[in-house]
């Protein structure tokens, strides 16, 4: 229903605007009234009517002034004029502000009717414009969040992918995660963010692993020494790459070499 708001210094006026004219048929309902436009114009900002119907001639504020602060104020409204043949000039200065039609007093219902009519159709109208409007900016702001969705995701992948490339390269150097993110020139804290994100595991975490890995092949080679593989490996400390194989792979790194021996056919030491 569209609300509409009846304005006029004269009780019987506002009465018989209300009581001869079968609103709920054409789509409205009075939401309520006014005796003057400073009364109007602080209700409208209440009620928010679709349709304001103003008299000319009012005390405290008159019609036009009221319109004027509508207008200026940008409040989202239809103004209808009533008024009296003899202000008929006067009220001719509510064109300028936007009035939606003029009706003459004695009001003819059925010149009102009509135009409350073409109104509510074009109210309507507006409403399914905007609300298509907003279906458009929607949809556009949830293709351009999937958009920047979608270039965030390829640039964590590249930031990743560069991690991965430097530690497979650098592993031995005594590396950690600053120095990474310095060689990226990136913030640590989002490298290492982004990093867990992807990947399921922590740099530091990932990087031990590789390393152990690396170490696994060496180990398989029983001509290099345990320390010596460490070292190769970024463990310079034999005793802590030891700790840390064990750890990760539930056997010491001779242990290791010495399966990895026997698997391969030599003999045992």
């Amino acid at each position: 229903m569209i609300s509409v708001l009846i304005v006029d210094d004269e009780h019987l006026v506002r009465k018989g605007l209300r009581m001869t004219i079968d609103w709920r048929s054409l789509g409205y309902e009075v939401a309520g009234e006014a005796s003057n436009g400073l009364e109007a114009l602080q209700l409208v900002g209440v009620l928010k009517p679709g349709v304001v119907i103003t008299d000319v001639r009012m005390p405290l504020m008159d019609g036009i002034e009221f319109m004027r602060e509508v207008r200026r104020q940008a409040l989202q409204t239809r103004l209808v004029v009533i008024s009296g043949y003899e202000d008929f000039a006067y009220a001719k200065g509510a064109v300028d502000y936007g009035a939606d039609g003029y009706i003459l007093k004695p009001v003819d219902n059925s010149q009102l009717v009509a135009l409350l009519d073409k109104l509510a159709k074009e109210i309507r109208q507006d409403s399914l414009l905007q609300q298509l409007y907003r279906e458009r900016l929607i949809g556009r702001l949830a293709s351009l969040l999937n958009e920047i969705r979608i270039r965030k995701v390829g640039q964590t992948h590249a930031l990743v992918e560069e991690v991965l490339r430097v530690i497979e390269t650098c592993y031995m150097e005594d590396l950690s995660v600053k120095l990474l993110a310095d060689r990226l020139h990136i913030s640590p804290y989002y490298m290492m963010r982004v990093f867990k994100e992807r990947q399921n595991k922590t740099i530091n975490t990932y990087l031990t692993e590789y390393r152990v890995e690396r170490a696994k092949r060496l180990l398989a080679d029983r001509r290099t020494k345990v320390y010596e593989v460490g070292a190769m490996v970024g463990f310079p400390d034999p005793k802590y790459f030891s700790q840390v194989f064990k750890k990760i792979v539930a056997m010491t790194p001779k242990e290791y070499q010495q399966m990895a021996s026997v698997l391969q056919g030599g003999a045992e030491p």
